[in-house]
């Protein structure tokens, strides 16, 4: 009993591990830190600026008044595509080197079904896929990204980035250690209902 009691804790631990969590100062990326940290990960935090990562969890999000997309939404999901695909090439030899780890991408369930008004988010969403509102410039379309998502959610809400960390987490942790190559939606049900609106 003492020996499967054992095995348990260790399934179920991140003692001893180290993470590197991108885009760690805010969005999802900020809990996940967390979850990790609580799990016992030794979490090393990256972010576009030093300033951010000294000053994790006071993001300042610039706002517009434009229509469409501004060149900074569209150059926000493009670097996020671009950077997936380098920090994967840079963390291989280290991963290769311990014997074990994981790469777990964050993105959109507008990487599995069409959300109106994001085809350029939705373009660069193919990794892995959660819902939490996109960090669009354009406060007309994040009104209308808020409104989409609730009317084709059956919990009625926009995801939060804390009810997606957790996931992150048991994905690191060796009791998932046989999940691999997966898309898993962390989404309030909108994948089931795809591009139509749900019906109360």
């Amino acid at each position: 009993m003492e020996t499967e009691t054992q095995s348990r804790d260790v399934r179920w631990t991140l003692k001893g591990m180290t993470a590197l969590v991108t885009g760690a100062t805010k969005g999802i990326g900020h809990p996940i830190v967390e979850e990790l940290a609580e799990l016992g990960a030794i979490v090393h935090m990256c972010a576009r600026t030093e300033d951010e990562v000294n000053n994790a969890g006071t993001g300042v999000f610039k706002e517009t008044e434009t229509l469409d997309y501004t060149e900074e939404d569209h150059s926000k999901v493009t670097f996020e595509f671009d950077s997936a695909y380098y920090i994967s090439i840079l963390a291989h030899p280290l991963l290769k080197a311990s014997g074990l780890g994981n790469i777990v991408f964050i993105s959109s369930v507008a990487g599995v079904i069409a959300l109106p008004l994001l085809s350029n988010y939705s373009a660069c969403k193919v990794l892995r896929h959660g819902l939490s509102e996109p960090r669009l410039s354009n406060r007309s379309c994040k009104k209308r990204f808020e409104e989409n998502v609730i009317a084709r959610t059956p919990l009625r809400r926009v995801g939060k980035p804390s009810e997606v960390s957790p996931l992150v987490a048991f994905l690191c942790l060796p009791a998932a250690s046989y999940i691999t190559g997966q898309v898993i939606c962390v989404d309030g049900g909108v994948s089931v209902n795809g591009f139509f609106p749900t019906h109360d």
